[in-house]
C-alpha cells in the first residue's frame, strides 16, 4: 500500500492538486474542513485515517512525535520540511512516495 498525505494548513494549498495529478493521494486541512485545529488533534485525525501528516511547523510537531513515542501511540509518520519552493517540496514528497513503504514510515519523523 502506498503512503498517502495529510497537509497542514501552512502547506501550500496548491501542492494537494498536484500531487493528485501525479495518483498521490493526498489531502489536506481544507478538503477535511480541519483548519484551526490544534496540532493534536491534526496528527491524531491523520493517525486515524492512516496518513502520513506533512506541515512546516517544526517545533510543536517534533513534540507531539515524541510524545506519541513516550505514551505509545501510533502515527503514521510526519513530514517536517522548511519553508520550500513548491516544486521542490512536490519533488521531495513524490520521491518519498515512491522510496518509502508505510511500514518504514510509520511512527517515524522524516525532514525533507
Amino acid at each position: 500500500m502506498p503512503l498517502t498525505f495529510f497537509l497542514d494548513e501552512n502547506i501550500d494549498a496548491a501542492l494537494v492538486p498536484q500531487l493528485r495529478a501525479r495518483g498521490i493521494d493526498a489531502h489536506n486541512v481544507y478538503d477535511l474542513r480541519q483548519q484551526g485545529w490544534s496540532d493534536a488533534a491534526l496528527l491524531q485525525s491523520s493517525a486515524a485515517n492512516g496518513r502520513v501528516f506533512v506541515t512546516h511547523n517544526i517545533r510543536d510537531f517534533m513534540a507531539l512525535h515524541h510524545t506519541y513515542l513516550a505514551q505509545g501511540r501510533f502515527h503514521a509518520g510526519i513530514v517536517v520540511t522548511p519553508m520550500r519552493p513548491i516544486g521542490t517540496l512536490l519533488t521531495r514528497l513524490m520521491t518519498l512516495h515512491e522510496t518509502t513503504t508505510v511500514e518504514e514510515m510509520s511512527n517515524t519523523l522524516r525532514f525533507l
